[in-house]
């Protein structure tokens, strides 16, 4: 579903095997197997398991080519290797969402009460600008962030993008409120966040550093609280 790539490795997130593909070096041939697999205890397993070894639904993955760092979707959480795995079925050093390997509930309880800045629900884009970590989570229509990477389990985030504190989960369209976010990237110093069910990119000129900074400008909407799909057809419908 999800890759990242460092100057020297390759990470896949396959979810319908419920499990991370690694490379140690950049494949240079066609069907060039994969040398580690995480989530599972080998090539030929798929099952969906929690644990500090298993996951149950990566959807996306990041790498600097040292550490990795995987959103579980079905398993409410996020997964962080401190050091590049050199083994298949590795398990993580910190779980984020969750505060432990074992646990899998939407906002770590069941039934599911309000978010914190601890929790997570069906997380999905995962990624980082070498500083900083963001997670979208899809089911709270927020992004989080950490200032720094976390290297301790069930690290609570240090801002919320498009909910105005930790603990909402509005579903709404706004420069300020997103709707579905799924995916985010830095480049250039600018937070590039989608907003996918608004049908919307959100651009922040900064790295927003307090709860529920506005965005600067939207790209694929007529405006802000638009919605519809295709609204701007950018390129094509």
């Amino acid at each position: 579903y999800g890759c990242s790539m460092s100057a020297t490795k390759l990470a896949v997130a396959e979810y319908n095997n419920a499990r991370v593909l690694l490379w140690n070096s950049i494949p240079t041939t066609n069907k060039q197997p994969a040398d580690i697999v995480l989530g599972q205890p080998d090539m030929t397993t798929s099952t969906r398991v929690v644990s500090s070894s298993r996951t149950s639904g990566p959807l996306s993955v990041f790498t600097d080519g040292t550490r990795v760092a995987v959103s579980d979707y079905l398993g409410h959480r996020a997964l962080i290797w401190n050091t590049f795995p050199t083994a298949s079925g590795q398990p993580a050093n910190i779980v984020l969402g969750q505060s432990d390997f074992t646990s899998s509930f939407c906002n770590a309880d069941d039934p599911s009460p309000p978010p914190s800045a601890q929790t997570l629900c069906a997380p999905k884009g995962i990624s980082s600008d070498g500083t900083r970590l963001f997670i979208s989570d899809y089911n709270n229509g927020r992004l989080l962030i950490w200032n720094t990477f976390p290297t301790v389990t069930s690290k609570a985030a240090d801002v919320v993008v498009g909910q105005p504190d930790m603990t909402s989960a509005v579903t709404a369209a706004s420069s300020t409120y997103t709707y579905s976010p799924a995916d985010s990237q830095v480049s250039g110093g600018k937070l590039f966040l989608l907003d996918s069910l608004a049908s919307r990119l959100m651009v922040y000129n900064s790295i927003p550093s307090v709860n529920f900074q506005a965005a600067d400008n939207v790209l694929g909407t007529a405006s802000m609280t638009s919605v519809r799909s295709n609204s701007i057809n950018l390129v094509n419908p």
